[in-house]
């Protein structure tokens, strides 16, 4: 059964399925078709079996991290990056600002006329 319906979707994944008209008709603003619906099905079937999977991994690897240090981890991660975004964002051009070619020549021109 399920391999006539994925048949199907894969026959007709350009058909449409639903589709949400507003204003001038033939523009499509929202439509919904078999093979978006089938990719949907996959992805959530997936989605669905990775905890399973992941658990029957980190067995056979013997993982002994637990969900705390997997947490903290991440979030370490995240604050990470968010550090390297306000470097990025504020630092750096602080620094190529004063290292600038121009700034620097600018400031020998002065004392050369003193």
């Amino acid at each position: 059964m399920v391999a006539l319906l994925g048949w199907y979707c894969w026959e007709n994944r350009n058909d449409h399925i639903v589709s949400i008209d507003f204003g001038k008709s033939g523009g499509r603003l929202l439509p919904l078709t078999w093979g978006d619906a089938a990719m949907t099905v996959a992805v959530i079937s997936a989605l669905s079996l990775a905890p399973a999977f992941a658990r029957n991994i980190l067995r056979l690897i013997d993982y002994r991290k637990t969900a705390y240090e997997i947490i903290l981890g991440a979030a370490m991660s995240i604050l990470g990056w968010l550090a390297a975004q306000l470097h990025l964002l504020v630092f750096d051009k602080l620094y190529l600002w004063w290292g600038s070619q121009k700034r620097l020549l600018g400031s020998q021109d002065k004392r050369s006329k003193e």
